[in-house]
């Protein structure tokens, strides 16, 4: 019987969902009679003939009408300021009638539906009353049910407080539904608790959406107390759990536009499942992303047989399993049997459960989700990105950092491939993802990997967005001013890798970086690979790059790349050719300089060119001061070198015509 109730519950949410966007027009049938009612909103004219009637009829209706207005802002406002308003005007009588309140909701227009909700869903002894007349202000002999629904549910909205659906009588609760094992009405309830989800989000009730997911992430949180082997063990026999997981995560798939709370709940889910083995380190990859050669090989190998898979989970934390491949391999692994322990082989139980499992993620599609993360609406999305930054710091931030590493790594991956996903709206969620990155950074003092992934994820995110938002470029650069607060230790460590990746980013990306401000923040880094040993090659690589042909030589950056140049001057680590190469790259800085002031005196006018002309010279006095520094260096080689370029730069001035600062000489000297 429960069975059969179920799926007539079913099919009247189905009926329901089926006509979402196609709904028909209520027949005349369907209308209300307000002739039974004799309140002040259900009086009519007795005759439009007689102008002595209708006119003082119409008359007194406008009047009534703007009052019931000032009424409805009250209301809606405050409930019971608006129903105190309304009887000091006369309106309602002086002691409220459940007849007279539940008829104003049913007739008056304007009123905020969620109130109205609210007030029949409350469990005082009047309010219960008012329901019961405002049920029964309705006819509705002659209507099919889903247009009766229709018609009920349209005059109020749900209340979104549990307490006040969940203690209703007659109320159907959703692990009410799932708490038979019975296959055929776990598929009803798996079909209809789609059906809701659709027309939830129809009418845009996020709150039962949320309570939807959330009463079916409950039936997957059993699990994660358990051992690994025993949770695989109990998911894979535990069909209401399979089935619940599956339909949280196509409801996420589908109607994610409406989550908002529920996307916590979700997230647990997910890294529940990470913690068991059952999904990739790395979800998912933006779309951009050029796949790493491993990564193509992980996708071409073969799916992992039940067996392999289950074993691996067996293997214990900490210790990595030695892979033999070859039959001498495998030969003498057989022969130091009695050395090793022998390792289990799952049982045919096990077997079935990893295979139900595999089967069940798979149709789970979860890298869809965060994917397909970019097309959600924006609040949906913010939601979605809190939850990944409350789950990451939690993690990172509790009171077991070695186990919970993992997945906050794993946490931490999802919040940047997300970023990167939703490139043309990172605006809206860039600062919050920049903080958490942050707090990442300046909270850790030993290299670990949740530190890498921060320092790189970041890099990553510069790389490939600065093309797409230009009013953020700034702001991308500028957070890279967090590698320059990393620990000593942090930076000796990433110091030669964080240099490839700016020598990468500024070859491929130096066309789209103009202001001070973007420049500041990578030649600042460039700067300090002079004085490390593994990193000054790429560094010196990388600021050639920029100086040497002068296409990236820019106003903004000219005396940052100069004072770059002169640190690797007169650094010890490298060798004198770079050293001279430096001065070089320095001295042959003037033709730019030359060209700005040219440029100037065409395109401006002659006030507007001298303000120019002495920027310029106040770059020129900097070039200048640089290499006089350099002209101390105890390396003969070097500096006589510097010698010679300051003589060069020194008459490249009457070249350009640039303005002479008063005491010029006593500053160079």
């Amino acid at each position: 019987m429960h069975i059969v109730a179920l799926d007539g519950l079913v099919s009247m949410i189905k009926g329901m969902a089926d006509r979402i966007g196609n709904e028909l027009s209520l027949s005349k049938d369907a209308s209300v009679d307000l002739e039974g009612c004799k309140a002040f909103w259900t009086m009519k004219c007795e005759t439009y003939s007689d102008p002595n009637v209708w006119i003082p009829h119409v008359l007194k209706m406008r009047h009534i009408k703007r009052k019931l207005m000032v009424g409805v802002d009250h209301f809606n406002q405050d409930p019971k300021t608006g129903l105190e308003f309304l009887q000091g005007k006369h309106l309602l009588p002086e002691k409220l009638d459940p007849l007279c309140v539940a008829s104003l909701f049913r007739y008056t227009a304007g009123l905020d539906k969620n109130l109205i909700g609210d007030f029949l869903g409350n469990h005082d002894e009047f309010c219960v009353q008012v329901l019961q007349e405002f049920a029964r202000t309705f006819d509705f002999q002659g209507l099919n049910l889903d247009t009766a629904l229709r018609l009920f549910l349209g005059t109020f909205r749900l209340p979104g407080e549990s307490q006040k659906i969940q203690r209703s009588h007659n109320c159907c609760y959703v692990s009410g539904f799932l708490s038979h094992r019975t296959r055929r009405g776990l598929k009803t309830c798996d079909d209809g608790f789609l059906e809701i989800a659709k027309f939830s989000s129809s009418y845009n009730c996020d709150d039962v959406l949320d309570d939807l997911v959330v009463s079916l992430c409950k039936f997957t949180a059993h699990l994660t107390p358990l051992s690994v082997d025993d949770a695989i063990l109990a998911f894979g026999e535990d069909t209401k759990a399979r089935m619940a997981a599956t339909t949280v995560f196509t409801m996420a798939n589908w109607y994610g536009d409406y989550i908002r709370c529920g996307w916590k709940n979700i997230l647990n889910c997910v890294l529940s499942f990470h913690k068991l083995g059952l999904l990739p380190a790395r979800l998912i990859s933006d779309a951009a992303d050029d796949m790493e050669l491993s990564s193509d090989i992980e996708r071409a190998k073969p799916a992992p047989s039940p067996s392999s898979s289950l074993t691996s989970h067996t293997t214990p934390s900490g210790t990595t399993t030695r892979k033999s491949s070859g039959l001498m391999g495998q030969f003498s692994q057989l022969l130091s049997f009695d050395i090793e322990e022998p390792r289990l082989l799952p049982t045919e139980e096990q077997l079935a459960a990893h295979q139900l499992i595999r089967e069940t993620i798979q149709s789970c599609y979860i890298d869809s989700i965060f994917t397909e993360s970019k097309f959600l609406q924006s609040e949906s999305l913010l939601q979605l990105i809190r939850s990944l930054i409350l789950a990451a710091s939690h993690l990172h931030n509790g009171t077991s950092p070695v186990e919970d590493e993992g997945a906050a790594v794993f946490c931490l991956d999802l919040l940047i491939a997300v970023t990167l996903n939703i490139r043309d709206r990172i605006m809206l969620i860039w600062q919050e993802v920049y903080e958490h990155i942050s707090n990442v950074v300046q909270s850790t003092i030993m290299p670990c990997i949740l530190l890498e992934k921060a320092v790189f994820g970041l890099l990553r995110i510069c790389q490939r967005l600065l093309p797409y938002k230009e009013n953020l470029t700034d702001e991308l650069l500028k957070s890279l001013q967090l590698i320059l607060k990393l620990d000593t230790r942090v930076a000796d460590a990433y110091c030669e890798q964080i240099t490839q990746e700016l020598i990468h980013l500024v070859k491929a990306k130096a066309i789209h970086i103009k202001s001070h401000v973007g420049w500041r923040a990578i030649i600042s880094l460039l700067s300090i690979t002079a004085q490390h040993p593994e990193a000054s090659r790429t560094g010196f690589e990388a600021l050639a790059f920029i100086m040497s042909d002068g296409e990236h030589l820019l106003p903004s950056n000219y005396v940052l790349c100069v004072d770059a140049a002169r640190q690797f001057a007169e650094s010890r680590l490298g060798h004198v050719e770079w050293c001279v190469s430096a001065l070089d790259m320095m001295a042959g800085s003037v033709v730019c300089l030359a060209r700005w002031c040219s440029e100037a005196e065409i395109a401006v006018g002659q006030e507007a060119a001298m303000k120019v002309s002495q920027d310029i010279g106040e770059m020129w006095l900097r070039l200048v001061q640089g290499l006089r520094k350099v002209c101390l260096d105890h390396r003969e080689q070097v500096r006589n070198h510097a010698i010679l370029m300051l003589q060069r730069c020194m008459a490249g001035a009457d070249v350009m015509c640039i303005p002479m600062l008063c005491g010029s000489n006593v500053l160079i000297w």
